[in-house]
């Protein structure tokens, strides 16, 4: 009787306790998640300091006061000075500086409350501007603040009390578009600086593309994108429509829409009805007025004659960048499209003939020079998220050999020099300073330091005057952008051309030439400068941006990438007849576009005006709100209710849960608290839990007790992704005990009994970089081993593993999927862990003390349909999978073999719902060859509707 019993109750409770299993698979299978969230991603060395106001908290790593001080005083002047055309609500939120990664991004988050700044200046100005980086973050990301804080009220605020901060974020993004967030965060950073993108030629390229090709996409395409056209992203919809609706009805016009919506004072479709309440149009009529607005205010431009050297396709987006002349015939050139990752070309008469394909990276920049190509490649820490390395690697198009030449280097831009001994690379310090570094072309050891004695930003060196200078844009503190020349020995300068408000990138020497694309009367231009002459040349100008132009040996041809509905393709010219620009003109700077009325409702530039106050500087203890809850979130998955606390601290590196749940077929409860600390060098993960009032009835007796459970392990994450492939292992081990407590009358009849087991898992995944179309990586191999084995007195011992094995198809948007499992358990009775197996697709799982399976898949896609119905569901792509499962099970004490087989296929929709949430679901048909097993009643014909794991929870 006892081992029936023991039999029983741990098999039917056993998914509740594996709260480690649970965190390491959703790891496994949610790599892309976590890195973004960067879990524990900071080195206990790092020490953190903090500024604490009534408005923010600045949270910053020791020796980033200045940044931490001027982002303070912005957002403390920006809180009282736009909150006209958001609302007067502000909301106290952490704001973490990141400074060890090379990235370049923020974000602000509800779930919990705070907001991140990666703090890596970027390369291209063109893109974002060239203010100083933390100025910029800083008026983007408040504005998110603030629409935050003002947007808690209504059915939002209601949602917030049921589910904490989840639920404000969950209410306020199924109310309001994300193109909306986007679009008047981008509209306050321009409204509120010199800049902003809503002042640079190359935000606006997408939609004079479109324009250009005469393309009119529905609203759905353009909320949603495309998998095989290219569409601009929701800030630059969302940028010309919020600037269009400031324009044509004023100052709180965003207001007003917001506050309705957000409140959900019409309950369907809350924001489509505010619009129209206070514009007086519908929505439909809105959005097109909108579009056509801007295009009505584009003038025509007189464009040079050229030659297409690259052409579109119909099927997917094509971009080639950074184009070299080889001779009189041959481009060398980086090429990407939606089918293809990015790989470096030769184009010869039309032939395009593939050299290899590029390291990954964090941008597509290179520089090429007698036969070498210079580029850099990321590098992530092995064990921490936050900290990360841009390595220069040389590339022979001769040999197709590639070779890292620094290590854990932090360098952008670099340039090959004349003779190939030396090259030139922009050094990206912590702290924010940079400095020109000459580095050993084959030993990668630094030969000198070029002091940055004005303290600019430098983009782009270029080699010239046979490398004894430098050619370089620069950046100075108030975000004006100059080209200087800069002597390669002690780092002396001279200004080209003078500080100016524009922007500029990609400088291209050829002998006295400097060609380069600057920002000029709302178009990104190609630019000359003659260093001879002394005199600046306007060279071509069209419809949309130029850019990455280079010149030939005779520097009388020129090729360059123009951006163009297709995607950005190459054409090519010869020099054409220049005209002359004046040193007075060109520092007029970057113009008010489209929305002048609009763009001085906040006031103008407000940057230089900012005050800045005394703030004391703390040291920031990282136990500081280490719980920290902020949501709550009731569930049920029949038959068992249950309501979670989760937390999240502010640095990241403490996550916890605290749960009650109640079981209505047993009438038990159950409390408990996990937690992750990822602090340290490997996560410790642990968690408790006390279950109440459980019991097991049969005709003879009623038994009850009590169940205690702990677990405590350690789980360590590595990072190996390096040259073309990101490579992942997770190590975790799990120590975990469960007690059982008889009550009642059972007590006189049993013992009190536990049971100690050690879980360990390990999970590697390596797979290629993945272009668009894409359905799964070209190449990728996923391994996952787990064993369980009891250190009690009672025999219990499972292992299992799954493999999976990413091949191409036929085409370049096919996938063949070879998959394998095995699992092997005891047969002695006394504890059974819970069955994981992946069975045949169709059968019923079953548990067996041998179980093993072979799978192969081919996908492939149906359709782009690119359309969507009523702003609720939006069908990006419709694809298939044929599929056949051979799984074997084996009896350790009869010896017989069964065999569950099972042919399909699979139809999957990749959706986005409600024009934000992208959803897959399929269809599954199975045809069991071995119905006959397990199948009650017999049926060889099984359909299944298949919804993605974490759609619901």
């Amino acid at each position: 009787m006892h081992s029936k019993f023991y039999f029983l109750y741990p098999f039917k409770n056993c998914r509740k306790r594996f709260f480690i299993l649970h965190a390491v698979i959703f790891l496994f299978f949610n790599f892309s998640f976590l890195r973004a969230q960067q879990f524990g991603g900071n080195a206990p060395s790092l020490k953190w300091k903090q500024i604490n106001t009534d408005t923010v908290r600045v949270v910053f790593p020791a020796g980033m006061d200045m940044q931490a001080r001027r982002v303070a005083d912005i957002v403390h002047h920006l809180s009282r000075t736009t909150a006209g055309s958001v609302g007067n609500t502000n909301r106290k939120i952490s704001i973490v500086l990141q400074n060890q990664t090379t990235l370049s991004n923020a974000y602000v988050g509800l779930a919990p409350w705070r907001s991140e700044f990666y703090l890596t200046t970027p390369q291209n100005s063109l893109e974002l501007g060239s203010l100083p980086w933390y100025d910029n973050l800083a008026i983007h990301e408040w504005r998110h603040v603030q629409q935050y804080s003002n947007y808690r009220k209504g059915l939002s605020k209601i949602a917030s009390w049921v589910f904490g901060q989840e639920g404000q974020a969950v209410a306020n993004n199924a109310a309001i578009p994300d193109w909306f967030f986007e679009g008047d965060a981008v509209f306050n950073e321009t409204a509120v600086s010199g800049q902003g993108r809503g002042r640079l030629p190359d935000f606006f390229n997408g939609y004079r593309s479109l324009w250009k090709a005469d393309k009119s996409y529905s609203y759905m395409k353009l909320r949603n994108g495309s998998l095989r056209h290219y569409v601009p992203d929701h800030y630059q919809l969302g940028y010309l429509v919020v600037a269009y609706g400031r324009e044509k009805y004023g100052h709180e016009f965003w207001k007003k829409v917001t506050a309705d919506a957000a409140a959900y004072r019409s309950l369907f479709y809350p924001f489509q009805a505010a619009v129209k309440k206070y514009s007086g149009r519908a929505y439909k009529n809105f959005i097109n007025n909108a579009i056509i607005y801007y295009k009505d205010e584009v003038k025509t431009v007189a464009e040079n004659d050229s030659t297409a050297v690259t052409t579109a396709e119909k099927k997917y987006v094509k971009d080639y960048t950074f184009p070299y002349l080889l001779g009189e015939d041959s481009v060398l050139v980086l090429k990407k499209t939606y089918r293809d990752i990015p790989a470096w070309h030769i184009i010869n008469g039309g032939k395009e003939t593939k050299l290899t394909v590029k390291d990954i990276g964090t941008d597509d920049y290179y520089t090429y020079r007698a036969g070498k190509i210079i580029y850099t490649a990321y590098e992530p820490d092995a064990r921490w998220g936050w900290r990360d390395y841009s390595v220069i690697r040389i590339l022979d198009i001769h040999t197709k050999l590639s070779r890292a030449i620094t290590k854990r280097s932090k360098y952008f831009s670099p340039d090959l020099s004349p003779d190939g001994g030396r090259i030139v690379a922009v050094d990206v310090a912590p702290d924010g300073k940079n400095e020109l570094h000459i580095v050993d072309a084959f030993s990668g050891q630094v030969q000198r330091v070029l002091p940055n004695r004005e303290g600019w930003f430098i983009t782009y060196p270029k080699f010239c005057n046979y490398g004894k200078q430098v050619i370089a844009a620069v950046r100075n503190s108030e975000g004006r952008m100059a080209l200087a020349l800069i002597d390669a020995a002690d780092g002396g300068y001279d200004l080209l051309l003078p500080f100016a408000n524009r922007v500029i990138a990609y400088p291209f020497v050829k002998g006295d030439s400097v060609l380069f694309t600057a920002a000029n009367k709302g178009r990104d231009e190609l630019f000359i400068l003659r260093l001879s002459e002394k005199k600046l040349y306007k060279v071509l100008s069209s419809y949309t941006g130029n850019y990455q132009a280079a010149l030939n040996d005779n520097g009388d041809k020129l090729i360059w990438s123009r951006f163009t509905a297709g995607g950005r393709l190459l054409h090519q010219s010869v020099l054409p007849a220049m005209t002359e620009m004046p040193l007075n003109e060109w520092q007029t700077g970057l113009q008010d576009l489209y929305v002048l009325q609009a763009l001085q409702q906040e006031g103008g530039n407000q940057l230089d005006k900012i005050p800045s106050a005394p703030y004391a500087i703390k040291k920031y203890h990282k136990t500081t709100g280490l719980f920290n809850f902020h949501s709550w979130r009731p569930y049920y998955d029949q038959p068992e209710w249950s309501f979670t606390i989760y937390g999240e601290n502010v640095l990241n590196t403490f996550q916890s849960e605290l749960f009650f749940k109640y079981n209505e077929n047993e009438q038990s409860k159950e409390v408990g608290l996990n937690g992750i600390f990822g602090s340290l060098y490997p996560w410790i993960t642990g968690g408790v839990s006390y279950t109440f009032d459980r019991f097991y009835r049969d005709t003879a007796q009623t038994i009850t007790w009590n169940e205690a459970n702990a677990n405590i392990g350690l789980q360590l994450p590595l990072n190996f992704t390096q040259g073309k492939f990101y490579k992942y292992l997770t190590l975790a081990s799990t120590v975990n005990t469960d007690r059982v407590y008889f009550t009642g009358n059972s007590k006189d009849q049993y013992i009190d009994r536990q049971v100690n087991y050690i879980e360990s898992i390990l999970s590697w995944s390596m797979q290629a970089q993945q272009a668009r179309q894409h359905i799964y990586p070209r190449f990728a191999w996923v391994l996952y081993l787990q064993h369980r084995g009891s250190i009690s007195k009672f025999t219990a011992q499972q292992f299992l593993a799954t493999t999976s094995l990413y091949f191409p198809g036929l085409l370049k948007d096919h996938n063949l999927v070879f998959r394998g499992a095995w699992q092997a358990s005891d047969t002695a009775g006394q504890y059974r862990f819970d069955n994981n197996f992946p069975f045949s697709r169709g059968y019923p799982a079953v548990d067996f003390p041998r179980m093993w399976k072979l799978g192969a898949n081919y996908h492939f896609p149906l359709l782009y349909p690119d359309w969507g119905f009523a702003n609720i569901v939006y069908f990006l792509r419709i694809r298939a999978n044929a599929f056949y499962d051979y799984t074997g099970i084996k009896s350790r004490r009869t010896g017989q073999e069964r065999y569950l087989n099972t042919v399909g296929g699979e139809i999957f929709f990749d959706t986005r719902w409600w024009n934000q949430q992208p959803v897959t679901f399929g269809i599954r048909y199975s045809r069991l060859l071995n119905y006959n097993i397990y199948t009650r009643p017999p049926n060889p014909n099984q359909w299944e509707f298949i919804l993605p794991v974490n759609l619901l929870r």
